[in-house]
């Protein structure tokens, strides 16, 4: 853990970095600011705590998989919403490859 926990938040770091940072959040058609420190310090923190739960719940046979197949459906959904059609055929896909993974669990 010791080992692992600087690897992943610096992985966070360089994704936010190649993002640009995290300002805010759109929730409801009203946009939260938090500033480019605030939100990308919380952005880096939630992708690593997200890292560590998926992890946590990968040993507990097909958790992981059936929570990514939910996020990456419902992703999916709103990545279609704002036409990012695209995106959101990628996340489906995804969907597709994780049903099948667990078919063979």
């Amino acid at each position: 853990a010791l080992s692992r926990m600087p690897i992943q938040f610096f992985a966070a770091l360089i994704s936010l970095g190649l993002l640009g940072g995290i300002t805010g959040i759109h929730l409801n058609h009203t946009f939260f600011s938090f500033g480019i420190l605030l939100g990308s310090l919380i952005s880096v923190f939630a992708i690593v705590w997200s890292l560590n739960l998926f992890n946590f719940m990968d040993g507990l046979d097909g958790f992981a998989s059936t929570e990514a197949i939910f996020i990456l459906f419902f992703g999916g959904l709103l990545l279609w919403f704002v036409d990012a059609h695209e995106l959101a055929m990628i996340a489906w896909l995804l969907v597709a490859a994780l049903v099948g993974f667990l078919l063979w669990n």
